[in-house]
């Protein structure tokens, strides 16, 4: 059917359609085909959608998780081979604690150490009060919340000392020069 609606119908690969968007307050880019297929967990459709060339981009936030959807991991390797780029998806694993995401995000060529550097800068502007999440139209909050409960603090604290570690593999020589920040 989706072959037959791109060849016969033309319809635009990337039509975002408010009827796609099935969950509260989805982002005005989430309403794509691609989007809806990762929403419903549709792999023949999934595939195919990207096989004709759906931009997958956005489509890799929602694999990787956030507050309205469940990770879908699976789709996250194909994804990034499509093009998402993994340094971003890489930075929203870390935002949203999701360890095996930034696993795939790292085997697919993520780069932790601008990941690192992105995080620290997210919790410098959050320490100086100037962080404005919407303001600097950025994903996360440096993975610093003063509203963490102890839980959610030490797996933030386990996050980056994962990243931190993967950095150091990842490029040994620049290692010593990132700090992710705290320790707490």
């Amino acid at each position: 059917m989706i072959s037959h609606l791109l060849d016969v119908h033309h319809m635009d690969i990337e039509a975002d359609n408010e009827d796609f968007r099935d969950y509260f307050h989805a982002s005005w880019d989430a309403g794509t085909p691609l989007n809806s297929a990762v929403y419903y967990r549709n792999l023949p459709a999934f595939l195919l959608l990207l096989k004709r060339g759906a931009d997958p981009e956005m489509a890799v936030y929602q694999t990787i998780d956030n507050v309205f959807t469940q990770a879908w991991l699976p789709a996250v390797g194909p994804l990034l081979d499509a093009g998402a780029d993994p340094n971003d998806a890489l930075e929203h694993a870390v935002d949203n604690l999701n360890f095996e995401a930034a696993k795939i995000c790292l085997d697919k060529g993520a780069d932790p150490t601008r990941v690192l550097q992105k995080q620290q800068l997210k919790a410098n502007k959050k320490d100086s009060g100037s962080f404005h999440r919407v303001q600097d139209r950025v994903a996360g909050d440096g993975g610093f919340s003063s509203d963490d409960d102890e839980e959610t603090a030490a797996r933030r604290k386990e996050m980056r000392e994962f990243v931190r570690f993967a950095g150091a593999d990842w490029n040994s020589s620049d290692a010593g020069q990132v700090d992710c920040g705290r320790t707490d």
